[in-house]
């Protein structure tokens, strides 16, 4: 399937605050829509070093010949070849070359130490409106993990922080829909 659409405007609202909703608005040029054979989703720049971009997605994006398509704009559409891949932490990286990359975003990387419990969280969809959840504490209170609802739909969404980076990565591990971190 080809991608078809670009990513969605974004609406500020309320229920994210606004240092939330401008770190999505400034985000946005770095969510691209990743297509294969096993199926459409969202995936992220994370990287244009030595010439190609590396955008990070779900490995259930991801077909058993490693070719993708990524839609990076309404209008700008590449190959990639996946150049790394862990399907037990659920993400894959495709490698793509582009030049030049002016007008798209890379999106710095966080991890979970960049977010607490209570944060709140976007998971940013392209071609979709981004879903608001917030970091839930872990039982020991050493880390958070994001709590947004999402399903198979939602893989390689980007999870964002008002910190302006990206704290997970939606996906899938068996059969049920998780962050990698």
């Amino acid at each position: 399937p080809a991608p078809d659409s670009a990513p969605a405007p974004i609406a500020a609202t309320s229920s994210g605050g606004v240092a939330l909703d401008s770190a999505a608005m400034k985000m946005r040029a770095g969510v691209v829509v990743v297509a294969s054979s096993e199926g459409r989703g969202t995936g992220f720049l994370a990287d244009t070093a030595r010439g190609s971009g590396l955008i990070v997605t779900s490995t259930t994006l991801v077909p058993a010949d490693s070719v993708v398509d990524i839609q990076l704009d309404g209008s700008t559409r590449v190959r990639g070849r996946v150049a790394a891949s862990d399907r037990g932490a659920g993400v894959a990286v495709v490698a793509v070359a582009l030049q030049p990359w002016s007008g798209y975003r890379v999106l710095p990387v966080g991890g979970d130490s960049a977010i607490k419990g209570g944060d709140s969280l976007l998971a940013l969809g392209a071609g979709v409106a981004p879903k608001r959840g917030a970091a839930k504490a872990s039982d020991d209170g050493k880390a958070a993990r994001p709590a947004v609802t999402i399903s198979r739909a939602d893989a390689g969404r980007p999870v964002i922080s008002a910190s302006s980076s990206v704290v997970a990565v939606a996906t899938q591990k068996g059969g049920q829909s998780t962050f990698a971190m």
